[in-house]
C-alpha cells in the first residue's frame, strides 16, 4: 500500500459529503466514511472487499451488501489500488499549504514589503499562525522582553525621545502638556515608537499577547503601520 504525505488534519465540507452521500443508508454512509479516514492516513487502500471488510471491522458478507454503494466513490490507481479522487485533490492542495509554511518557518517567519506584497494571504495567515502559537518562555525571550521595556532591543542605540510637549495626548499621561515618567526617566514612547519596537519583537519571537500587552497593539496592526512606513514590520 503506498505511504502518502503525513497530514494531520483532513479538509472537511459538510454540504459537499452530504449531497455525496444522500442516497446512501447508514450504513453505507458509515463505512464509507471511515474508509475515507483510512485513506487520508494511509493512502491508497487495497482494491480487495474482503480486506476491507477487516479494516473496518465487520464480516465479508455484511460489507458485501453495501460495498456496490461504496465502490462508485473510488477509482483505481496505477498499482491496482483504489482512491478517492476528491480526497487525493485536497491531500495535494495540504500538502502545499504545509511546504509553504515550513518554507516560511525556515526563513524566520519575518515579514518584509516585499513578501506581504508578493504573498499577502500567506503573510496573513503566518501572522495567525504566530499569534496562535507563539510563547515567549526561554531565558532568552525573557531577556529580549526586558530589553523592549527598557527601549534598547538591539546593540544599535535608540535615540531617547525628546520630553517636550506633545499636542497628541500619550497613553497614562502625567500632568497636562507634559509626557509621562517611564522606567529610568524617560518620556513615554510614541505610537511610532511602539510599533518599531513591536516589530523587532515579533521579528524576535514574541507572542501576539506580550505585544498586546507590552504596547497596546495587536500583531496585524503593526504590520500595517510598519509596511507604511517601508520597515520590517
Amino acid at each position: 500500500m503506498s505511504k502518502s504525505p503525513t497530514l494531520a488534519m483532513l479538509p472537511w465540507w459538510p454540504r459537499d459529503y452530504l449531497a455525496a452521500t444522500r442516497g446512501m443508508t447508514l450504513a453505507e454512509r458509515g463505512a464509507y466514511t471511515d474508509l475515507l479516514f483510512y485513506s487520508w492516513d494511509m493512502g491508497a487502500l487495497p482494491n480487495d472487499p474482503t480486506r476491507l471488510a477487516r479494516m473496518l471491522g465487520v464480516h465479508s458478507d455484511e460489507f458485501a451488501d453495501i460495498w456496490p454503494a461504496i465502490r462508485v466513490k473510488f477509482i483505481q490507481n496505477a498499482e491496482g489500488q483504489i482512491v478517492n479522487e476528491r480526497l487525493e485533490r485536497e491531500r495535494i492542495k495540504a500538502a502545499d499549504n504545509k511546504a509553504k509554511a515550513l518554507e516560511r518557518a525556515k526563513s524566520g517567519g519575518k515579514v518584509t514589503k516585499e513578501k506581504w506584497e508578493r504573498d499577502p494571504e500567506g503573510m496573513a495567515a503566518s501572522l495567525a499562525a504566530s499569534r496562535a502559537t507563539s510563547q515567549a518562555t526561554s531565558p532568552h525571550d525573557a531577556g529580549l522582553q526586558a530589553r523592549l521595556e527598557e527601549g534598547s532591543p538591539t546593540p544599535t542605540p535608540t535615540p531617547t525621545p525628546t520630553p517636550t510637549p506633545s499636542p497628541t495626548p500619550t497613553l497614562g499621561g502625567g500632568s497636562k502638556g507634559e509626557p509621562r515618567k517611564i522606567g529610568n526617566g524617560r518620556s513615554e514612547q510614541t505610537r511610532a515608537d511602539k510599533i518599531r519596537l513591536a516589530a523587532i519583537g515579533i521579528e524576535k519571537g514574541l507572542d501576539a499577547e506580550t505585544i498586546h500587552k507590552q504596547y497596546g497593539l495587536t500583531v496585524d496592526e503593526v504590520a500595517r503601520e510598519s509596511l507604511r512606513q517601508g520597515k520590517p514590520g
